[in-house]
């Protein structure tokens, strides 16, 4: 990855992040700023939905929905976990592939 001199508004990943070592070790400015708090969620859930999004077009196979399901009922039973958030069982896919 290359960045173009220009205006980005982008979370900064390992990959960004790497590319903008290189860019300051040649002296270049670079300008961060941290996430609105107000707008971290909003940002942030962006910013997932594209990596989830990514990993989901990657799996294959003829049992490829229900991997898809799983992996997203994953993430959900984590968020229930991690924040105790036991309203939202009502959120796990079923898995019976209808939308």
């Amino acid at each position: 990855m290359s960045l173009n001199n220009g205006f980005y508004e982008s979370v900064i990943n390992k990959l960004i992040d790497d590319e903008i070592q290189k860019l300051q070790s040649k002296n270049t400015y670079i300008d961060k700023r941290d996430i609105d708090k107000e707008e971290g969620s909003s940002i942030l859930s962006k910013y997932m939905s594209t990596v989830i999004n990514k990993s989901l077009n990657r799996i294959s196979g003829k049992d490829k929905l229900n991997k898809q399901i799983e992996i997203c009922n994953k993430i959900i039973e984590f968020l229930i976990d991690e924040q105790q958030l036991e309203d939202f069982g009502e959120f796990i896919i079923e898995l019976t592939h209808s939308i």
